[in-house]
């Protein structure tokens, strides 16, 4: 038997959500020491974006 996939649909404040949470996760680990607001943000954003490319095996948006 084989197992069935859901596709589940992000919206952009989905999108904006996880990306949040993974900046917040980012500026944790490195103590929220100021100045790395936007570098957490990008990397966030990029991480997101590649997880759901991967995860949708196309396009992140």
């Amino acid at each position: 038997m084989t197992p069935q996939l859901t596709r589940v649909t992000l919206t952009a404040e989905g999108r904006r959500t996880m990306i949040a949470e993974n900046a917040y996760l980012r500026a944790e680990r490195r103590g929220f020491a100021p100045g790395h607001e936007t570098e957490d943000w990008l990397a966030a954003e990029a991480e997101i974006d590649a997880l759901l490319k991967v995860s949708h095996g196309g396009s992140a948006q």
